[in-house]
């Protein structure tokens, strides 16, 4: 019975140890990452929360134009006496009531229904932060993400070089045994190979730290970014920065919450002017009660009563004058933030459309570095053979190629980074920027 127990713990600890890195190294496109993320997200859950709390006050601006409606009731036990004995008004202890309901219509509230509009645009207004949030998350998972694919072709890079350096190390080795290569050409060698070494354990640092901070951003441990493609082609939708510009005026979260607060307080400036329009209700009261005047006791009674209310405050030591004056200098305020907003935003577009298209003829170049670099290392290792280059001579070449290749690395990362730039500049939606960028990253 124990060995056959030590036997099954043997086999459910090893599948264990064979299931756990499969269950740990989750693969994440950017999409997927993008979707943990604003799942995870702090900025996004206040968002949310900011969302409702609007829709919450825009209910209860409504609730004051529609039909309120109470009811009420008083039961009383009453003492009646009087300082003065005069025959016919005895003295008396009787138990009373009173109840009834009441309904409040409003006919004119102006100032109510202006304030139910200022609410309709506070909720548009939370809706364009949360993009503005949602794009931030957006910014800063593809940040984190292209860290991690940048650390980890710098380990490659180095790995590449280190193992060709040590082969070369090997044959310089044993050249030199034989005294056909000088001793100096084999310790630049072998100093290469340890500049290398430090290189590469600086890298892999690198590369646990990038996993960390998609980690945190996700929520997720352990997850790994999926093959990417290598070759991108990413096509912008604009020809000129004029179409840029003209895109994020009209699409951009931060113009359209800017805008959004310019309307919010000019509808203040008027919900404080439209309170000299008084307020006009029509009144619904019944009672039942069998207390009259002065608590004197009474036979049980119903009374209905249909009213108009009508309410003007005529003085209010000068606070009317005070909240306009107050309201009209948030509106200018928020017209100058929109200006400035528009300001930034165009800056922001025209800049995102020049780095877009410099870091295109960047890639270009970069790529045809790596190809002349490539050539260059296979020329220099025919000439060593042929003993017409000294080994020193394919250090540089492979250090060249390797710097061609991170050069090629940094301009295709700067490639897709700048057209999502330019593409949150422009006011797209960051959950199709994501979609659109992960379906070209890694497809096969």
């Amino acid at each position: 019975m124990f060995r056959k127990f030590r036997s099954s713990s043997l086999l459910l600890t090893s599948w264990c140890l064979c299931a756990a890195p499969s269950l740990c190294a989750t693969e994440l496109s950017l999409q997927d990452a993008f979707q943990l993320s604003v799942k995870n997200a702090p900025e996004i859950q206040l968002a949310r929360l900011q969302i409702e709390g609007a829709s919450a006050q825009k209910d209860e601006a409504l609730s004051k134009l529609r039909p309120q409606a109470s009811i009420f009731g008083q039961w009383s036990k009453n003492e009646l006496s009087y300082e003065t004995q005069v025959a016919g008004f005895p003295d008396s202890d009787y138990y009373g009531q009173r109840y009834g309901v009441s309904v409040r219509q409003s006919l004119l509230a102006v100032s109510d229904g202006i304030e139910l509009g200022r609410q309709n645009l506070l909720v548009q207004l939370s809706r364009d932060e949360f993009r503005l949030a949602e794009s931030q998350v957006l910014q800063d998972v593809f940040g984190a993400f292209l860290e991690i694919l940048a650390a980890d072709e710098e380990v490659s890079l180095l790995t590449s070089e280190l193992a060709a350096v040590e082969t070369q190390l090997l044959e310089s080795t044993a050249l030199y045994a034989k005294k056909l290569l000088s001793v100096v050409e084999v310790l630049e060698t072998e100093n290469r190979r340890d500049t290398l070494r430090a290189e590469l354990v600086m890298a892999e640092g690198q590369a646990k730290v990038a996993r960390e901070a998609l980690s945190i951003l996700t929520g997720l441990r352990g997850s790994e970014p999926r093959d990417v493609y290598q070759n991108l082609s990413l096509l912008s939708r604009y020809g000129h920065p004029d179409e840029v510009v003209a895109a994020a005026i009209a699409s951009d979260p931060a113009v359209a919450a800017a805008a959004t607060t310019v309307e919010v307080a000019e509808q203040a400036v008027l919900r404080e002017k439209s309170r000299w329009i008084p307020d006009v209700s029509l009144v619904y009261n019944y009672q039942n009660s069998d207390v009259g005047f002065d608590n004197l006791s009474s036979p049980p009674r119903d009374t209905s009563t249909f009213a108009i209310d009508f309410r003007y405050p005529l003085f209010e030591g000068g606070a009317k004058f005070a909240r306009v004056r107050g309201a009209s200098a948030d509106y200018q305020s928020a017209l100058t933030s929109l200006r400035a907003q528009q300001l930034d935003t165009e800056a922001r577009a025209r800049t995102a459309w020049l780095i877009f298209d410099a870091s295109s003829d960047r890639l270009v170049s970069a790529r045809r570095s790596v190809k002349a670099a490539e050539v260059n290392v296979s020329a220099v290792r025919e000439s060593v053979k042929a003993g017409t280059a000294r080994y020193t001579d394919l250090l540089l070449a492979l250090a060249q190629r390797s710097r061609a290749q991170r050069a090629s690395a940094d301009a295709t990362f700067l490639y897709a980074k700048s057209w999502v730039e330019l593409e949150l500049a422009s006011g797209a939606l960051p959950h199709l920027v994501a979609k659109s960028l992960s379906s070209v990253l890694h497809k096969k």
